[in-house]
């Protein structure tokens, strides 16, 4: 398990996720040059927590809010995923 820093807001983080039926949330997509990018993350990537709250079995819902990723500002997310093979 790996922990990466994004230094943004939750619309420009740089990265997209799509939820199973289980609600795991695998990261799908990894904008270039973004925070999340040059923090290290990945497609494939499962999301475990952001800011130190676990996410394992959240509904996506839940996920899309400010809650989850700050309030808008610019501030540190620290985000923690299980790598994909």
């Amino acid at each position: 398990m790996n922990h990466h820093h994004c230094h943004a807001n939750p619309k420009s983080i740089g990265f997209s996720f799509k939820s199973d039926s289980y609600n795991n949330h695998i990261i799908s997509e990894v904008s270039e040059g973004s925070p999340a990018k040059q923090a290290g993350l990945q497609r494939g990537d499962i999301l475990l927590s952001v800011d130190d709250k676990s996410v394992v079995g959240l509904n996506k819902d839940v996920m899309n809010t400010a809650d989850f990723f700050g309030k808008g500002a610019v501030q540190t997310v620290k985000i923690k995923v299980r790598k994909s093979d």
